[in-house]
């Protein structure tokens, strides 16, 4: 049986989440999923970057792609994933 670890790719990732988006790092940890998060994201991250050099992308560009979706804003910038412009609406 393979077991896969995380890279320094998928540490860093661990790290940020931790540090800057302590409420999903938490949820994925307490339900056991934190590891196959990473990995898969990991995966997912090394499988972009190299699909996007092959198409003729320079290594610090699809780096800088890759980065996004590795180290997501704060829960502070961006209290929720992929609304950075979601405005409270209690005022309505």
């Amino acid at each position: 049986m393979l077991v896969k670890s995380l890279t320094s790719i998928g540490l860093e990732a661990k790290e940020h989440l931790r540090k800057f988006r302590p409420k999903i790092y938490q949820q994925l940890k307490e339900s056991g999923e934190l590891q196959d998060y990473l990995l898969d994201l990991q995966d997912r991250a090394m499988g972009q970057l190299g699909q996007m050099i092959e198409n003729g992308a320079l290594y610090h560009e699809a780096k800088e792609i890759v980065n996004q979706m590795l180290f997501p804003p704060s829960e502070e910038e961006e209290p929720v994933l992929g609304c950075s412009n979601c405005e409270d609406d209690d005022d309505h």
